[in-house]
């Protein structure tokens, strides 16, 4: 993977000094912050989810904008659909994922990838994904998709019956003002690819349209579900943020489904994803360990402030990044005492327990159970921090 990277960040480089730009180059890492060129060569690996991580970062914005501390900003895109969780203002964040699943929704089937993210999870089919009637009769949606090229049969190449072309033809499409009017649909191709799926159905292309659209939405309501029960939510809860090219076509019936009570539906919600990549904040995570057989907050947090941002500082010097590119240098410098919420989060996991509501009650917390049932770090843990 690495000397893919290499040369495609090298392309992009001078491509863009070919166009006369003289900033430096940054890009989006899965933890939710930008790094500069050399760092992205170094460690590939971090900037998968990039994409859909800085849409969750857009989310909680637009969540707190709003007044909503907790929101599931939900990404319904071409091809698949994910949600992050965001509490406090704030998505939360994993330390290790699965790329590459084969079965969309089983955990061990994808490859173990252990690094800092936001927390991403899949929960259906995407616009372009591909209905079809399985082996046993029974109607799928997913995990094929027809993409951007071909893609859905009202694009006018396709012939495969997608989710967009359900849309269409059940009227929740506009194909007059499709992308404001700039890009032609076929509404006809749509109508035959579904018609061609309706008569394996023994049913009427409309209701073949609508039974489409129920299994997709159904499918992401009964993910979400699992997710937030998994982790100790309630979805009622919350309010849905929906987002990405069909979020917002999708976001009501699944409110009514889950009882959420509140949606929000940002302008250009196509568009979420380049925002947050666009506001993010300087800096990548790095991690320390701090041992200790009793672990408390004020402890964690002086031990880890002396020793993460030399580390941090250490790393950044050994960079051969351009001089453009040194701009986190400050950030380094500025944040040496800082008190950081991941050391906060980090606690809370290490103790469990009445131990644990004694020592939040010391230090004049309400107490918190470990909602996410991960106390694999007892008796020590990993300090993450941002440059």
């Amino acid at each position: 993977m690495r000397p893919l990277a290499e040369r495609y960040l090298d392309q992009l480089r001078a491509r863009l000094q070919g166009l006369g730009s003289t900033c430096g180059c940054f890009l989006m890492l899965s933890s939710g912050g930008l790094t500069h060129v050399a760092e992205a060569k170094r460690a590939p690996v971090q900037l998968l989810e990039s994409g859909p991580a800085a849409g969750a970062l857009a989310g909680a914005w637009f969540g707190r904008a709003a007044g909503l501390e907790r929101v599931l900003a939900f990404d319904m895109g071409g091809t698949t659909a994910k949600l992050a969780l965001v509490d406090d203002g704030a998505p939360l964040v994993a330390y290790g994922f699965e790329a590459a699943r084969t079965k969309r929704f089983l955990r061990g089937s994808g490859l173990p990838i252990q690094i800092a993210t936001i927390e991403l999870m899949e929960i259906g089919a995407g616009g372009g994904s591909i209905a079809q009637i399985d082996a046993g009769g029974s109607l799928r949606v997913g995990p094929d998709s027809a993409g951007a090229d071909p893609g859905p049969a009202c694009y006018g190449r396709g012939e495969s019956c997608t989710v967009t072309d359900a849309d269409l033809v059940a009227g929740r499409l506009d194909a007059a003002n499709f992308l404001g009017g700039q890009m032609k649909l076929y509404p006809d191709r749509a109508e035959q690819a579904v018609a061609r799926l309706a008569r394996e159905m023994k049913t009427s292309p409309i209701a073949a349209a609508r039974g489409i659209i129920r299994v997709v939405n159904a499918n992401m309501e009964r993910a979400i579900r699992v997710i937030t029960v998994e982790r100790g939510y309630n979805p009622r809860d919350f309010a849905l943020l929906a987002f990405g090219g069909a979020g917002p076509m999708h976001a009501c019936e699944l409110a009514l489904d889950l009882g959420i009570r509140r949606i929000v539906m940002p302008r250009n919600p196509g568009l979420l994803c380049a925002w947050g990549a666009s506001s993010a904040p300087m800096g990548r995570e790095y991690s320390i360990t701090v041992r200790a057989t009793n672990p408390n907050y004020r402890g964690l947090l002086a031990r880890a402030a002396e020793r993460a941002p030399l580390r941090a500082r250490s790393r950044v010097s050994r960079d051969r990044a351009a001089e453009a590119d040194r701009a986190m240098i400050p950030w380094l410098r500025s944040g040496a005492a800082r008190a950081w919420e991941p050391i906060r989060s980090l606690v809370r996991r290490a103790r469990s327990g009445p131990a644990a509501a004694q020592s939040e009650a010391r230090l004049g917390r309400r107490p918190r159970t470990d909602r996410g049932g991960t106390a694999r770090r007892a008796a020590g843990g990993a300090h993450r921090r941002r440059q």
